[in-house]
């Protein structure tokens, strides 16, 4: 491995922020090393040395500003330069630095494209699973394993609070440490914080250095010990419903606009699947009530029917009235009813009963508390004893 000025060449590649590489077939350790002998190349040529931004976090946005603080150098030198020979290389190194910026700059595209790729995957994922339990409960899982970050924190946010709720990270030890202890905790929201421009403008902040920003520093810095972060809003039905906050976990790793655009990409993303699941089960609930509607009209007929049949027994020779009065009380169960009582003798609890009937497990209640009243019954065993005996 070769370097110098703290330009950082090799192998190595130049890495995402999250430490993900992004060297395909030796592409981003080729810009390094160009960078290297570039570095090289000026030193030997002006006879001084160069400090550039430190490329060891690995940020391509880092190779970028070192590239533009050569150039500047570079044409400083170069308008004071009298010698045709220094002149022409110099300009030879000012071709190799324009060269060179156009090829970050593309591939920092590249690298951006791969990344909003894996936020659609990412939200691919949650939609497909969307049936099983709250997709908000994989966002963060999600957003670190297929999104480029380090670390992600979802909170819930209502008026001018935020609780922090679930979290993921690359280090779970790390995470172990202090983010169980802020979960459920209120977090009041400073009109000088990043976060309380989510709420009016509801688009992402980018912080850069988090010892410069108002940022809510026991969590952020003293706990977290963020230097660098983005966080976007949640936003379902046209509130801000929570916040998500992403950073690195890199030494010296800092977001940059590429983090901003993909973490809004996906919150984005996430807010629509919010309100999808949201709709989903407002018409589950909708469809439940309406089938107990009918279930219950059902019902009344039936009873109607049988009452109806009760009272033309009256009529009936005085054998037969004596027989419905022997069956102590179940003559007054409707055919729902007694369907329940039934399932009850067969050992079922009201859960497994709902499941069978196809109904919801509080009509069962309702059903169950009826039961015990028409038998003069105080519990189960004694209902279930009264229909055994029968």
């Amino acid at each position: 491995m070769a370097g110098t000025a703290g330009i950082v060449t090799g192998r190595q590649g130049i890495r995402l922020a999250s430490g993900e590489s992004t060297d395909r077939g030796g592409e981003t350790s080729g810009l390094l090393a160009r960078i290297g002998a570039i570095v090289i190349a000026w030193e030997s040529e002006t006879g001084s040395s160069i400090t550039l931004p430190d490329l060891r976090g690995g940020i391509v946005l880092d190779a970028a500003e070192a590239v533009a603080e050569l150039t500047d150098r570079t044409m400083s030198r170069l308008a004071g330069e009298s010698s045709e020979d220094a002149r022409g290389r110099l300009t030879r190194i000012l071709g190799e630095l324009q060269r060179v910026s156009f090829d970050l700059q593309l591939h920092a595209m590249n690298v951006l494209s791969v990344r909003l790729s894996g936020a659609s995957r990412a939200l691919a994922t949650l939609r497909a699973g969307n049936g099983i339990g709250d997709p908000l409960e994989r966002v963060c899982a999600e957003l670190v394993r297929q999104c480029g970050f380090g670390r992600a924190v979802l909170s819930r946010v209502s008026g001018a609070v935020w609780k922090p709720w679930i979290a993921d990270s690359t280090a779970k030890d790390e995470l172990a440490k202090w983010f169980p202890g802020w979960v459920g905790s209120a977090i009041a929201i400073d009109v000088r914080a990043p976060e309380h421009q989510l709420l009016t403008t509801r688009q992402p902040v980018l912080v850069l250095d988090t010892e410069a920003a108002p940022v809510h520093r026991p969590i952020i810095v003293d706990s977290g010990h963020s230097r660098s972060y983005v966080v976007a809003p949640l936003v379902s039905r046209g509130a801000v419903v929570g916040f998500l906050h992403a950073d690195h976990l890199m030494p010296g790793a800092r977001v940059t606009e590429a983090d901003r655009d993909v973490l809004w990409a996906f919150a984005s993303g996430v807010g629509f699947l919010s309100e999808r699941s949201a709709l989903q089960e407002a018409l589950r609930q909708q469809r439940q009530q309406t089938r107990d509607i009918l279930i219950d009209a059902a019902e009344s007929i039936m009873a109607f029917t049988e009452l109806s049949a009760a009272g033309d027994a009256a009529h009936a020779p005085l054998d037969a009235v004596r027989v419905i009065g022997e069956r102590t009380g179940l003559d007054e169960l409707t055919r729902r009813e007694a369907e329940v009582l039934r399932l009850m003798a067969d050992g079922l609890t009201n859960a497994a009963i709902a499941d069978r009937l196809v109904i919801a497990p509080d009509t069962i209640k309702s059903h169950v508390k009826h039961i015990l009243r028409k038998l003069g019954t105080s519990n189960r065993s004694q209902a279930v004893a009264r229909y055994l005996s029968a």
